[in-house]
């Protein structure tokens, strides 16, 4: 756990709440979409880059979904999509070249009285479905798949000694 989250949760002032960014981005899309969940002004925070981006507020739902064959990280986030913008992102995705790549879903965490220092993130998620229904939009994100490959070959201690690892 980083030292300013430590802080945050261990000495730090009980008046000062956790706020959430999200950022959607794709290639394909027009901006990218930053919105802050739980500060009703938006404001400008700075990136684990240096760079400072304004993100709006926007009435969201974030849920972990709990995944207990595996470690993989899953967050389901919903958002009231009355204007049908990601639907229309989405066309735009599935007409360009960039089709293959998913979108991503990038969440930060920063304390409300220090819009400069990132508590938690930045965590990149792949966005793997969208799913649209009543003017409510609702992203399900997983952490990337660094090895999709079901090749059948088993790894056994006879077959790989490194595996064990030592000397």
């Amino acid at each position: 756990m980083d030292d300013n989250l430590i802080e945050f949760y261990l000495e730090g002032d009980r008046g000062v709440a956790l706020i959430e960014t999200y950022e959607i981005s794709h290639p394909a899309f027009s901006r990218t979409y930053r919105y802050v969940r739980n500060d009703g002004r938006g404001g400008d925070f700075t990136l684990e880059n240096g760079f400072v981006e304004h993100f709006e507020f926007y009435p969201l739902e974030a849920t972990r979904i709990p995944v207990n064959d595996n470690l993989d990280a899953t967050l389901a986030v919903t958002l009231g999509d009355v204007n049908d913008i990601l639907a229309s992102e989405v066309d735009a995705l599935r007409a360009s070249v960039h089709m293959s790549e998913r979108p991503k879903l990038t969440y930060r965490s920063y304390a409300s009285n220090d819009y400069t220092t990132v508590l938690e993130g930045p965590f990149v998620l792949d966005i793997m479905a969208a799913e649209r229904r009543a003017g409510i939009s609702q992203l399900d994100a997983e952490v990337p798949r660094l090895n999709d490959l079901r090749t059948g070959e088993r790894y056994t201690v006879s077959r790989f000694p490194m595996i064990l690892g030592g000397f």
